[in-house]
């Protein structure tokens, strides 16, 4: 009988975890009605773009979020919604996206653009609550530390 090596069982959970973030990513595009954004309009501000699209952007936050077509590594999905909302896909500990999802203000909280670790529940974070972002953090998988405003 043979027995999987920790590095076989850390390449199987990897695995299992992308899957899980795959089917994250298509639910929600397929629940916000979004197709991928042309590569004639990559790197248009999302705020300019119409509603129907996704893209990936470094700069999940603001006033401007530019969106491209192809997925750069650690890069977080927005998605342009109908009446000019954008909603950010990351992933939280169930703490976190329990919070993002509440609608109340919230203190820093820590987004990451992909399954990382416990921060392993998907989420859609709306670009218009978010408050006192910083810059990813490049040293933590390009974690996004954000304030959420409370839902108006």
């Amino acid at each position: 009988m043979q027995t999987k090596t920790s590095t076989e069982e850390s390449l199987a959970q990897t695995a299992a975890g992308t899957n899980d973030e795959t089917k994250a990513r298509e639910t929600f595009r397929a629940q916000n009605r979004v197709k991928l954004v042309e590569k004639a309009q990559a790197g248009e501000s999302a705020q300019k773009l119409p509603a129907g699209l996704y893209g990936f952007s470094y700069t999940p936050y603001g006033t401007e979020t530019p969106l491209f077509f192809s997925k750069p590594y650690a890069s977080f999905e927005v998605h342009t919604m109908a009446g000019g909302e954008l909603l950010t896909v990351c992933f939280a500990t169930a703490s976190v996206a329990a919070q993002v999802n509440s609608g109340a203000e919230t203190e820093m909280l820590e987004l990451f653009p992909e399954n990382v670790g416990e921060a392993n529940v998907p989420v859609l974070a709306p670009i218009s609550r978010m408050a006192g972002a910083k810059a990813l953090l490049r040293d933590k998988h390009n974690c996004l530390r954000v304030r959420m405003l409370a839902k108006r």
